[in-house]
């Protein structure tokens, strides 16, 4: 088809605003309704995910279109234009339950801004009126810029990945009822998150710009500038999936301070909260350090008691072992604030009696180490993960042993297990019908994951479990205990998990009020289990107790 000069010159002044903040285009992929109530779902390229502009479809020729269903392939669908949009053709048998995503990404060529030329990227996305498998489909490979929505309540946690790594600092705007489209940033781990007003169409875009070069066509760019979409239908917060409390635990109060990367357990009816990191990420000191040791009674919760404390720890394990509380590890900052971080992984492992409220040691770890994770079988603890911190100019070590102490023997000592098949980080660890499971964390090239090794005590063999469902940032900072021969798993997006014994697949059990990673998970008293601390936009005091069982 052929433009007339007038509606050729507003395109190309289309275009060309395409890359800058006011009357921005965008690809948009819709859902709407015929006259008699038929859903349909149409592309375009638009201001709006709800307001098509014809004049521009020509841009969309040669538009490709993919459905990723929850379970199965993904599989190519029919796109035909008409005068108003491009429609899509959904697939017949799609699960009105878990119908899935559907998916595209378009090239629209090299345009600039006065002496800056750059490559426009464009991606989108829908949700068809359901996404609570948003955080098992996770970040689709299709496509190189994402935002994967979780709903939990009015909250919407968006976390934005580029070639499935999470995007910090990436610009994203929401736009919807009640919502005014401000210009938000994610945080160092990806995450943005909005509270939520009444029901209806939600409009979300992130913006991630690549620093690189290159020719298209003879053109010259200097940037690309990528683009991706997801437009949502929210019922309101009556329809999204949440937490369900178990009604014989008592509300539990807030943390008295807001903590990541600490120790916690439950011994007898009591929850033990220790260490932890008190300021925003990354900012390391001597005084965003706890040494202190919290307790409160979770069948008569009304205050947190202050216990005896010890040293400044965060990055730390702590577990129920017998009649007692063990300390694992961690790393302490040895600068004040404003001075150059000097952060050093301990060895260190300390028994607390809660009858005496002392502290005594245990034999040290073989190797300083933190951000790892321990876990409990029997009389035997085991402690996988993790790296060690050498100060201010020392390169990290990433371990690649696992520890086991027995706390039976008569002379416990550290013994080793066979070789992990990974150095990662930033791990859970849980242990279920005699096995050792460790989950997810961050590789030795920086790189997430959700890759679950199993470690048999028996055999001294490590196997491959069921990866956790979601895009790699799934498994970084999450946290693991089993109950009831269920192992749960709490992830970064708020996902409650589980897993039963000898399974090959994770189940979802619900969704948290507030999605978090670097917290503590653990069983409680009630056949549930109890989220405590950790981070999502901001540092969250509030626990949550979901059940796991009817």
């Amino acid at each position: 088809m052929l433009f007339r000069p007038l509606v050729a010159m507003l395109l190309a002044s289309l275009i060309w605003l395409a890359a800058t903040p006011a009357q921005a285009h965008f690809l948009w992929i819709w859902q709407t309704k015929t006259e008699s109530g038929a859903p349909v779902v149409q592309a375009h390229f638009s201001e709006a995910a709800d307001d098509p502009e014809p004049e521009l479809l020509k841009r969309l020729e040669g538009l490709q279109v993919w459905h990723r269903p929850s379970a199965g392939d993904v599989q190519a669908l029919e796109v035909k234009q008409t005068p108003e949009a491009f429609e899509i053709a959904l697939p017949t048998k799609l699960d009105p339950e878990h119908p899935g995503i559907i998916i595209t990404e378009k090239n629209f060529g090299v345009t600039g801004r006065g002496d800056v030329k750059f490559l426009l990227q464009y991606y989108a996305k829908l949700y068809p009126g359901n996404i609570t498998d948003a955080a098992k489909l996770g970040a689709s490979k299709q496509l190189r810029l994402d935002i994967v929505p979780v709903l939990t309540g009015k909250k919407l946690t968006l976390n934005v990945t580029w070639d499935g790594k999470p995007v910090a600092d990436s610009e994203v705007v929401v736009k919807g009822p009640g919502l005014k489209g401000d210009k938000l940033k994610t945080d160092a781990q990806g995450v943005v998150s909005v509270d939520l007003a009444d029901a209806g169409l939600l409009e979300i875009r992130a913006r991630h710009i690549e620093a690189r070069a290159g020719k298209l066509e003879d053109k010259d760019y200097t940037e690309i500038r990528h683009y991706c979409t997801v437009t949502l239908p929210w019922a309101g917060a009556d329809k999204t999936t949440a937490s369900v409390a178990a009604p014989a635990t008592p509300e539990l109060p807030l943390l008295p301070e807001g903590l990541t990367s600490f120790g916690a357990a439950v011994h007898g009816e009591w929850l033990y909260v220790y260490g932890g990191h008190l300021a925003k990420p990354h900012q390391y000191s001597m005084e965003t350090q706890s040494p202190r040791l919290r307790r409160v009674n979770l069948n008569a919760p009304t205050v947190w008691e202050d216990l005896a404390s010890g040293p400044r720890l965060q990055g730390v394990a702590m577990v129920t072992c017998g009649d007692r509380l063990v300390r694992i590890g961690g790393f302490s900052a040895h600068n004040a604030a404003g001075e150059k971080q000097n952060l050093w992984s301990v060895s260190e492992v300390s028994a607390y009696n809660p009858t005496s409220n002392q502290w005594s040691s245990l034999p040290p770890l073989p190797a300083p180490r933190s951000s790892h994770d321990a876990a409990v079988i029997g009389n035997t603890i085991y402690v996988a993960g993790g790296w060690q911190l050498r100060g201010s100019d020392g390169k990290p070590s990433w371990h690649d042993t696992a520890w086991s102490l027995d706390l039976s023997a008569e002379n416990p000592a550290w013994q080793p297990l066979a070789t992990p098949p990974f150095q990662r980080r930033a791990v859970a660890a849980a242990g279920l019908a005699g096995k050792l499971y460790v989950i997810g964390g961050m590789e030795s090239d920086n790189g997430m994951t959700t890759e679950v090794a199993v470690y048999d005590p028996a055999t001294r063999v490590w196997s491959a479990g069921p990866d956790l469902p979601g895009n790699d940032s799934e498994g970084f900072g999450a946290s693991a205990f089993a109950v009831e021969n269920k192992l749960c798993v709490s992830t970064r997006n708020g996902q409650l998990l589980s897993l039963q014994s000898g399974a090959d697949k994770w189940e979802t059990l619900g969704a948290l009020k507030h999605p978090r990673f670097f917290h503590r998970l653990l069983a409680g008293l009630h056949q549930d289990v109890i989220v405590v601390g950790g981070s999502a936009a901001d540092k969250v005091k509030e626990l949550e107790v979901v059940a796991v069982t009817k």
